[in-house]
């Protein structure tokens, strides 16, 4: 969950920031004060890895951790991403995070396979089909109105 907030830095000064508020499976959670304008998050794919570079700052200009959520193949995983470079790999089956990240969880998807289309031939054939049945129908009901006129 983002929140837009407004706070007195110690400086006397406002500013505008973004708050995570981050929940864990376990029922924890923590609050993130984020500068919108300071600082980064860079993801680079590779293969079964990801690189991320954080140089992002919180309210007061220090460098802060960062949520992000990233899929690996069927994966999902939800991280705090540590200020600085940390990386995610599963190139031999599990899953390995850089000793720098001390907070995260994967969870797998369950979606359901893309439905395969029809090729091109069936649907003209059921186009051509469904056009030919309501021509029928017209010409019947059209021979049925003019039989009830006799």
């Amino acid at each position: 969950m983002v929140v837009r907030l407004y706070i007195t830095t110690p400086n006397g000064l406002g500013t505008y920031c973004y708050a995570f508020l981050v929940l864990w499976p376990n029922g924890s959670y923590g609050v993130l004060p984020i500068n919108p304008l300071a600082g980064s998050i860079e993801i680079q794919h590779v293969d079964d890895s990801v690189k991320v570079i954080n140089t992002k700052l919180d309210v007061y200009g220090s460098p802060t951790v960062f949520p992000l959520r990233i899929r690996l193949n069927d994966n999902y995983i939800v991280f705090l991403a540590p200020h600085g470079v940390s990386y995610i790999n599963i190139t031999n089956g599990p899953i390995e995070v850089s000793k720098n990240i001390h907070m995260w969880y994967v969870y797998k998807t369950t979606e359901a396979p893309p439905q395969e289309t029809p090729p091109e031939r069936d649907t003209y054939k059921n186009v051509s089909m469904v056009v030919l049945l309501s021509t029928l129908i017209l010409v019947l009901l059209d021979v049925l109105r003019r039989l009830k006129r006799r």
